[in-house]
């Protein structure tokens, strides 16, 4: 028997599966990146929680914004007319737990916040640069990279943020290989598209290049360098031998997950 305690139960449900933490859980400790001796608990746990909601809000508005072109298993809405006002509702509440929790991390932070938010605006909905060539790869960098400065800017945070960007432009770039057929179904065109699948390749060796000398030009010890460098040619090799792009897209979230925390190491012991 449905009852209404049971449907509010499943609509609730869907709300907060269309918020997608699985699907971001893995960059919520970006803000870890600056932790030092000095940084207390409270502060590090409010960092986390500020990134928690901006990819919240982030996530869910692209749910809510490709529901008409995403996979059911890739997008809670998926096929719905109308997203249940439950989901507006989270959606918006994530972007107000980000503002509020930041405040009293500092003006520095609250800045980012707001900018993750607004990269996430930007990218799925109005002027939506996720349909737009290059545009969307600088929105997408945009929604995380800020997160990495939430607890503040230590000077081995250069090189981490250097990789960081360098292996998010990759994976992002692969994830438009692997979604080139949904993006075109929706009016979507993307860098991928827009250079195909072997020029697409090609950037990707040039992001960890470029990336690599910025890394490089940041690190304060040899060591650093060294491991900066490996994260980056790790993340273009899976990039480049794992063909199927979906699959290079998993390999690659799960190589630069590793590859981050040898370079975060080699900064904590330079």
């Amino acid at each position: 028997m449905v009852t209404a305690a049971s449907t509010r139960e499943r609509t609730l449900s869907r709300a907060f599966s269309a918020l997608r933490a699985r699907q971001w859980a893995h960059f919520a400790v970006l803000p870890l990146a600056a932790v030092d001796a000095r940084t207390s608990w409270g502060r590090a746990g409010l960092g986390v929680a500020v990134a928690c909601a901006c990819l919240a809000y982030a996530y869910g508005l692209n749910a809510i914004a490709d529901r008409a072109t995403d996979a059911p298993e890739k997008n809670p809405l998926a096929g719905l007319d109308q997203p249940p006002d439950a989901v507006r509702l989270l959606v918006l509440g994530a972007a107000t737990i980000a503002l509020g929790l930041a405040a009293p991390l500092g003006v520095v932070a609250a800045s980012l916040a707001v900018a993750s938010l607004l990269a996430g605006t930007i990218y799925s909905v109005g002027p939506r640069w996720k349909a737009l060539p290059v545009l969307g790869v600088v929105a997408n960098t945009a929604i995380f990279a800020p997160l990495l400065g939430l607890l503040g800017h230590g000077a081995r945070l250069g090189p981490l943020a250097a990789v960081f960007v360098g292996l998010l432009v990759q994976s992002q770039l692969l994830h438009e290989l692997a979604d080139a057929e949904e993006d075109a179904r929706g009016g979507v065109r993307t860098t991928a598209q827009a250079l195909g699948a072997r020029a697409t390749r090609r950037v990707v060796v040039v992001s960890a290049t470029l990336s690599a000398v910025v890394a490089v030009a940041l690190s304060r010890s040899l060591p650093v360098a060294i491991a900066t460098v490996a994260a980056l040619v790790a993340g273009t090799v899976v990039a480049l031998v794992v063909r199927a792009p979906a699959e290079a897209r998993a390999w690659h979230r799960r190589a630069s997950v590793i590859v981050g925390a040898v370079v975060f190491g080699a900064g904590l012991l330079s």
